[in-house]
């Protein structure tokens, strides 16, 4: 959906509006949540509202937490559909190891069906699906003039990509000061227009930056938290939630969405995965990953409360890996 064929504003409403409905799975597997996925995200009201909170008060904020806790789901389901009902219009950005091209904005996948189900683009020169390459000395500009139509929030996503991708040459080492230079220029206020006088306060821009990174990549980010070191005290840190929410985020699409699916899996049998899941990793939080991957096999199952007796939750887990494995030719 571009800019030119639809309000972009009326085009975010409509959004909001579908994210309201259910998803057509009420759980994701491995796949991170969406969108569209909002209404059946639980277990994060507060690190949701704390996100939210930090953004409207800060102009960048830091998300990070280990691998697998949820940091795209809670941002893609959680916090977008709550910052556009607030007057932001959203954008992800990654970045690259390219000279002149070392920023790319991506679509926000946002409908269920995957056809037409992208968040517009505020950038002139993205395609319908909201992807536009930027180099980093453009991208203040783009943001500044993106700002026009309304306020913006950019979400960096894998953002310990600026350490990953980028080894220690120096030509790379050059494209990453030059995202860093562009970053904190969109912090310090945004891009400077033609005939502003130096000497004169730079007018600030409706703005907001937000930066989800795997947390052991946090110290690695010292170019960017030397030159804005008060973003360390503008974070979140996102854990995995407790096993006494297990239940809660087994059940929220039927709660939610009440005779919508055309099976669910019971209180009962919720209590029993939890518990299981509980005794496979000893009382530890249970990942996400795991709990998707068993609700999503014992949500298709005919039985599920029998196969959850015969497999177990590692049986489960394995029968996942043996799937995938089986997708691939050869040895």
């Amino acid at each position: 959906m571009s800019v030119e064929t639809e309000n972009p504003a009326e085009g975010l409403r409509r959004f909001v509006e579908l994210a309201a409905h259910p998803p057509t799975s009420p759980y994701r597997n491995l796949e991170p949540f969406r969108f569209a996925d909002a209404g059946i995200l639980a277990g994060r009201d507060r690190e949701v509202e704390r996100l939210v909170r930090l953004i409207t008060m800060y102009r960048g904020v830091l998300l990070y937490g280990a691998s697998g806790v949820g940091k795209t789901s809670v941002v893609n389901a959680g916090l977008l559909p709550r910052m556009v009902s607030e007057g932001f219009w959203p954008h992800g950005v990654r970045v690259q190891p390219r000279s002149g091209q070392e920023l790319v904005l991506e679509a926000i996948s946002a409908s269920d069906d995957g056809e037409d189900g992208f968040l517009p683009s505020a950038f002139a020169g993205a395609d319908e699906r909201g992807r536009l390459v930027l180099s980093a000395r453009e991208f203040p500009r783009a943001v500044t003039a993106a700002t026009h139509l309304g306020a913006i929030l950019l979400v960096f996503d894998q953002f310990e990509e600026l350490v990953t991708l980028f080894p220690g040459t120096t030509g790379l080492r050059q494209a990453q000061d030059g995202i860093v230079e562009a970053i904190v220029a969109l912090l310090r206020g945004g891009a400077v227009n033609p005939g502003h006088d130096p000497r004169e306060p730079q007018p600030m821009i409706p703005v907001k930056l937000l930066f989800s990174f795997r947390e052991d990549y946090l110290a690695g980010l010292r170019l960017l938290l030397d030159a804005q070191p008060e973003l360390v005290h503008q974070s979140l840190r996102l854990v995995a939630p407790p096993q006494n929410a297990t239940i809660e985020i087994i059940r929220a699409p039927f709660v939610a969405f009440p005779g919508h699916y055309p099976r669910e899996l019971s209180d009962n049998l919720a209590q029993q995965i939890g518990d299981s899941l509980g005794e496979h990793r000893e009382g530890e939080d249970p990942p996400l990953s795991e709990l998707q991957i068993v609700c999503d096999r014992l949500w298709k199952a005919t039985a599920p409360a029998a196969l959850l007796a015969q497999r177990g939750v590692a049986g489960l887990v394995e029968d996942h890996l043996e799937d995938a494995l089986s997708k691939f030719e050869g040895d």
